[in-house]
């Protein structure tokens, strides 16, 4: 059985981690208990679909962009892959949706027809590596995107999101590093957080949000006249 992000499992994470870390431990002591909780969109084509959407831009623009789709195919319930396939790339691209991703629209639409993509249902059924190798056939959807769904879609555990830039940046700034770890450090550094590694990046996402609240409050030195 695939363990997932309940209440118990995420408090016994934490608890763990902080005494396996001491540095990791005061991140987790100062952000407090963990906030994630898994949803859901209506299925893993509208979940796919907003995230290729959202690749390369900032929330707010990607957001108007994801609701004006939504919108031009009558909301959520309308926005189906095969009325995708049928609408003309110019009709998205005055969206607002650039020609790379309206290809990925495209073929994720196919893969989705052709029941090359499981379900929610049946991805419970699946390890999260069998979930990377099916989803990643998808134009456009790389293993970043399949992980930010195993956690946070199907609250998997153990998901090690290397790639992701704050989770890395928290690091850095967890460990005063002077600069950024390798791809490859980084996925190595993970290991000794298994197998809670979901949540050691949830903690390290908010380790630059406390960055930023510390810079924020910090009281202006003056400088000398």
């Amino acid at each position: 059985m695939v363990a997932t992000l309940v209440p118990q499992e995420i408090l016994t994470a934490a608890l763990e981690l902080a005494n396996r870390d001491k540095k990791l431990g005061r991140i987790i002591t100062a952000a407090g208990v963990i906030t994630l909780i898994p949803t859901k969109p209506p299925t893993p084509f509208h979940a796919l679909a907003r995230s290729i959407i959202y690749q390369q831009l900032n929330g707010k623009a990607a957001e108007s962009i994801w609701q004006r789709v939504l919108t031009s195919f009558g909301g959520l319930r309308g926005f189906t892959p095969k009325k995708v396939l049928v609408t003309k790339t110019l009709e998205l691209r005055a969206l607002g949706v650039s020609t790379n991703k309206i290809l990925a629209l495209y073929d994720l639409a196919k893969h989705i027809i052709e029941q090359k993509i499981p379900s929610w249902k049946q991805m419970e059924k699946y390890t999260d590596e069998e979930i990377v190798e099916k989803l990643t056939k998808v134009r456009g959807i790389g293993k970043w995107t399949v992980h930010m769904i195993l956690i946070f879609a199907l609250g998997r555990l153990d998901v090690w999101p290397h790639a992701d830039f704050g989770v890395r940046n928290g690091y850095a700034l967890m460990k005063k590093l002077p600069e950024m770890p390798s791809l490859k450090e980084f996925r190595d550094a993970g290991e000794k957080w298994k197998p809670y590694r979901s949540i050691a990046a949830w903690y390290l996402w908010r380790a630059v949000d406390l960055s930023r609240s510390e810079k924020r409050t910090r009281p202006a030195t003056k400088k000398n006249s």
